[in-house]
Formats: structure tokens, C-alpha cells, sequence
């Protein structure tokens, strides 16, 4: 996989790009559902994280939202900014 710039575009929506997968744990199944992803906002220094795919979509983007100290996570998505990918991360 590789990684390109991300966005925070205007319409509230959070940008990742999936990177490699992170190693932070012990066990293989584990490791293959956490994506090492960026996520870049405008005035907001950029995010480097591991999105761990089996928790709520939700969560993670509250999450990002108290990083960033942005009120009402709810108003936020994240989308992949890819020229030929422009689609929202949903839980399915």
C-alpha cells in the first residue's frame, strides 16, 4: 500500500490514506486489523495513527476530533483523498 497527502476538506470530512499495516501487537489476526493511516486537517499538525478496524467507526473519529479539539465528532467523516478514490469510510 502507499501513502499520499491527505485533507481535512471543508465540509467537515477527515481525509486518511491507509499506509502499511502497524505492528503494536503480539498476535497476527490482530495486527492485520489495525491500519497504520494520515490524516492531515487545515492548521492542524498531522496525524500518523494506527486505526485498530475492529472498533467503531464512531469512536475513532471522536477520537481524532478530542486530538484536534474539534466540537461535535458527529459532524465528521473520513474520506480517502485519492484522485481515482474520493469514497467515505463506512463500518462495512
Amino acid at each position: 500500500m502507499s501513502q499520499s497527502d491527505l485533507s481535512l476538506r471543508t465540509t467537515k470530512v477527515l481525509s486518511p490514506n491507509r499506509a502499511s499495516t502497524l505492528s503494536t501487537t503480539s498476535s497476527r489476526s490482530q495486527q492485520d486489523n489495525v491500519k497504520k493511516i494520515a490524516i492531515t486537517a487545515d492548521g492542524k499538525l498531522p496525524l500518523l495513527r494506527g486505526i485498530d478496524q475492529n472498533r467503531p467507526l464512531a469512536a475513532i473519529i471522536q477520537d481524532i476530533a478530542s486530538e484536534w479539539d474539534l466540537a461535535n465528532a458527529a459532524d465528521y467523516a473520513l474520506q480517502f483523498t485519492e484522485p481515482n478514490r474520493q469514497v467515505y469510510i463506512t463500518e462495512r
